[in-house]
């Protein structure tokens, strides 16, 4: 079982203890297990999970872009 803590990191469940990962390690693991998946199944489970941890990244990568301190007018190249 998986949760995101406070912290904004990952919170595997198992063998008795909470286990910490960072999203970028949920994804690592997730796309190994999706070449190790056995049945159809099961890779369709495993590839439901990485899309979400893939939305979830993409969506903090947007969030520290816009708070990026440039304006677009420092993205035009300056005339010569």
């Amino acid at each position: 079982m998986y949760c995101i803590g406070q912290s904004k990191k990952l919170c595997h469940y198992g063998s008795g203890r909470a286990m910490t990962l960072t999203l970028e390690d949920r994804i690592r693991e997730l796309c190994s297990q999706a070449v190790e998946a056995d049945d159809a199944q099961e890779l369709s489970r495993i590839l439901g999970e990485l899309k979400l941890a893939l939305h979830e990244h993409t969506e903090r990568l947007r969030a520290m872009l816009s708070l990026y301190p440039i304006l677009p007018a420092d993205l035009v190249k300056p005339e010569l």
